[in-house]
C-alpha cells in the first residue's frame, strides 16, 4: 500500500475520530469507492491536468454533495485538486483498516466444501468471535476441492479444517 495513501488515510481518520464520525466516514467511503469502480473514467477525468481546481470541485458536489459528510466530500476534493485521486482505493483500505483496529472488528473469509446454512455461518462467527475476543466480519464462499470442512482465513493468519489438508498431511507423512 503507498505511503502518501496511508498518511492521508491516517489524517482523515483522526479527524473524523476528533469528530466522533468515523463510521460515517467510512460508509462515505464505501459509497464513493463503489462510484468509482463503477465509473473509472470519472476517476481520471477528477484526476486530470486539465480540469482546474474550481471545475474538479463542482464535479465532486454535483456527484456527492449532500450524500456524504462535508470531511469526506473535502477529503475527496483535496485529493483531486493535487491530482492523486488515484490514490483513492489505497486510502480507503487504509482507512477501513484503521477503523477495523480502533473497533476490534477481524474479517475473516470462510471457505467451506458445501454451502452453509445461515445457522451454521452464525455458529461458526460466534466460535471465532470467543476465540479471537475481536468481532468478526465474515464473507463465505465454497470450493469443492475442499472435500470436507472449511478453512477461514484472517488478514494475518489462517485456521484449515479441510478434509483436503488433512489428506494432504497424511500423504505428506507416508511419503517423507
Amino acid at each position: 500500500m503507498n505511503n502518501t495513501a496511508q498518511s492521508y488515510a491516517a489524517a482523515l481518520y483522526e479527524l473524523s475520530f476528533a469528530e466522533n464520525k468515523t463510521e460515517r466516514v467510512l460508509n462515505d467511503l464505501s459509497l464513493v469507492l463503489s462510484v468509482f469502480r463503477a465509473q473509472s473514467e470519472y476517476v481520471k477525468l477528477l484526476n486530470s491536468y486539465a480540469l482546474q481546481k474550481d471545475e474538479k470541485d463542482r464535479l465532486i458536489c454535483e456527484a456527492f454533495g449532500g450524500r456524504i459528510d462535508k470531511y469526506s466530500e473535502n477529503f475527496i476534493k483535496l485529493m483531486a485538486s493535487k491530482n492523486i485521486l488515484h490514490l483513492f482505493f489505497d486510502c480507503e483500505k487504509a482507512y477501513s483498516k484503521l477503523y477495523r483496529k480502533d473497533n476490534n472488528i477481524e474479517r475473516a473469509s470462510v471457505v467451506s466444501a458445501v454451502e452453509m446454512t445461515d445457522g451454521q455461518k452464525e455458529k461458526l462467527i460466534r466460535k471465532l468471535e470467543n476465540i479471537s475476543r475481536k468481532k468478526i466480519e465474515a464473507s463465505f464462499s465454497v470450493d469443492l476441492s475442499l472435500i470436507g470442512g472449511f478453512v477461514v482465513r484472517f488478514e494475518n493468519s489462517q485456521l484449515d479444517l479441510s478434509v483436503k489438508s488433512k489428506l494432504d498431511d497424511m500423504k505428506k507423512h507416508i511419503f517423507s
